[in-house]
């Protein structure tokens, strides 16, 4: 984690392109609407917080860097309808059955434990939400992705095209 505290202030500069490039091809599979409740896990600098927000009824980002929490507070200041926690994605501090879109950018390859991850981002989301996932595909091919987000009780409705990105982006839908 000390490495995501140390380029937190760079963040934007050295992954700022590439990140907007995912949130892309989430918004070409999901459709965020004016009441929904969205979970950003990773939500690091806020980058994605602020091009969803104007979206939707409320966005609550969690990181577990307090500095990239920092910088996201920067980059979301101005939105009235976003709540920031530093929390650990295996163990997120929120109700069951919450979110009705549930996005997570570049996190499971970084934790130690992407089965409990991936557990609870389906234990947030209601029934029938739509979860946007993405992992780079150095780490994991697109199969252990969609078995691992299978395997929580998800099911994978699509993996759009992510030619030219270095992750994989999956879209489940909790059932």
């Amino acid at each position: 984690m000390n490495s995501y505290d140390v380029k937190a202030d760079s963040y934007e500069s050295l992954y700022g392109d590439e990140q907007s490039e995912k949130y892309s091809a989430a918004f070409g599979a999901v459709r965020v609407g004016g009441g929904d409740v969205v979970l950003d896990d990773g939500c690091g600098t806020g980058l994605f917080i602020k091009r969803v927000a104007r979206h939707s009824s409320y966005v609550v980002g969690v990181d577990l860097s307090k500095m990239m929490l920092k910088v996201a507070k920067r980059t979301c200041r101005e939105l009235k309808n976003v709540l920031l926690i530093q929390c650990d994605a295996d163990f997120l501090p929120l109700k069951e059955n919450l979110f009705d879109k549930v996005f997570s950018f570049t996190l499971i390859h970084d934790l130690p434990n992407p089965e409990r991850a991936v557990l609870e981002m389906a234990r947030v989301a209601k029934l029938g939400s739509k979860i946007v996932v993405t992992a780079l595909k150095k780490m994991y091919t697109l199969a252990k992705l969609t078995d691992q987000l299978g395997l929580s009780g998800m099911r994978v409705v699509d993996a759009p095209d992510a030619e030219g990105l270095k992750d994989h982006v999956v879209v489940c839908e909790k059932g």
